[in-house]
């Protein structure tokens, strides 16, 4: 797959059941809210396509700053899960909103990310 393709995901797609499944668990209160508007399919899908294109992004990066390519790997996808997908739970994080754009505002761009000390 070229670095400009991107993957069509539907509400069948195994990361789509993961994000939908993680959300009831941890995120109850939310999922029922987007449950009710019709949304919850769209959004999840929405998630678990940012979520990829963000690893896409992060695994380049982190590959051109010496990270081999599976741990540039691993950890792309370990952020852009938790990003998007793997959301912390109600009891910890309330306002995601808030919490969403405060991990933004303080997280690090791909210019400051460090190179691989290997």
């Amino acid at each position: 797959m070229s670095s400009e393709e991107s993957l069509e995901f539907d509400v069948s797609s195994p990361d789509v059941q993961v994000a939908i499944s993680h959300w009831r668990q941890f995120r109850p209160t939310m999922t029922a809210e987007l449950e009710a508007k019709g949304e919850l399919e769209q959004v999840a899908i929405a998630a678990v396509t940012s979520a990829f294109e963000l690893e896409r992004t992060l695994h380049m990066d982190l590959s051109r700053r010496g990270y081999d390519s599976p741990t540039a790997f691993v950890l792309a996808q370990r952020i852009a899960q938790e990003r998007f997908v793997l959301l912390p739970s109600e009891e910890d994080v309330p306002d995601l909103f808030a919490y969403q754009q405060a991990v933004m505002e303080h997280e690090p761009n791909a210019n400051e990310l460090p190179d691989s000390t290997r």
